[in-house]
């Protein structure tokens, strides 16, 4: 029994030990800028329509933002993607 509760506890120290950039699986938890291609992927998969363009926008406050227009049954989309997070904004 002792073997098991020591065994226990190396698995749930182990685990606790993972950092939290490693635990964090979000969209949001990024280490480096997206890129023009990340950022066309994202669009891709949020608006299943054609990409019309993408172009980065500099930002003083807060770094930058790709704006993104596609086409979708018949509509033009026009909206900003976060370059640091990945996150679509209106």
């Amino acid at each position: 029994m002792q073997k098991i509760f020591s065994l226990l506890m190396t698995a749930a120290v182990a685990l606790l030990a993972v950092s939290p950039i490693q635990a964090e699986t979000g969209k949001h938890q990024r280490r480096h800028p997206l890129s023009r291609d990340e950022a066309a992927k994202v669009a891709q998969e949020r608006f299943h329509g054609r990409l019309l363009d993408i172009r980065r926008q500099e930002r003083d406050e807060d770094g930058f933002r790709y704006r993104v227009k596609m086409l979708e049954k018949g509509r033009v989309l026009i909206f900003n993607i976060n370059g640091m997070t990945g996150e679509i904004e209106d």
